[in-house]
């Protein structure tokens, strides 16, 4: 089946950029590296796009894995990942309330779940996906979403240094 068309493409980029630079912002850290980010993730669209009819939780899905691998790719052609605070967020991280150090943690943190975890939890907790869509997006039934949420979640709490053992769904 061929891909998407040039127009379908162009419908998506307005439609979905800014979700993928909110997402490429997290992983660059970097509001130049994550523009960057969402230009390659629709090249990469433009020269291998879903196919066509795919639903747009499909295509929605694709931006997010694409956008994940790409990050990572870079981060290993650089040979180390993103320096912690690197993004130049302290005043937006100070009106939300939150400490810039415990955010970078917090990034660190993430940075070693799996990347299905990391996955399941930005898009439950930023995008606030309900199971059933998160399941839908990436091709697995609803109780392996869950299940990778809550591993998630418990090695974050690990991680984190956090030992109350109490479950958020």
């Amino acid at each position: 089946m061929p891909g998407l068309s040039r127009e379908e493409i162009a419908a998506y980029f307005r439609a979905q950029r800014a979700v993928v630079y909110r997402w490429a912002l997290f992983l660059c850290r970097n509001r130049e590296d994550a523009r960057e980010l969402v230009q390659d993730v629709f090249v990469r669209m433009l020269r291998r796009p879903p196919e066509r009819g795919s639903s747009v939780a499909t295509v929605v899905a694709w931006l997010r894995t694409t956008t994940q691998r790409l990050a990572m790719d870079r981060w290993r052609s650089a040979g180390r990942r993103p320096a912690a605070g690197h993004l130049s967020e302290a005043p937006a991280a100070a009106e939300a309330g939150v400490d810039p150090d415990e955010g970078a943690r917090l990034r660190r943190a993430l940075g070693r779940l799996s990347g299905r975890q990391r996955l399941i939890l930005l898009a439950r907790v930023c995008d606030e996906l309900s199971f059933p869509q998160i399941a839908d997006e990436l091709g697995i039934s609803v109780s392996s979403a869950k299940t990778h949420y809550l591993r998630g979640l418990d090695a974050l709490r690990a991680r984190l240094g956090d030992d109350k053992q109490r479950r958020v769904s």
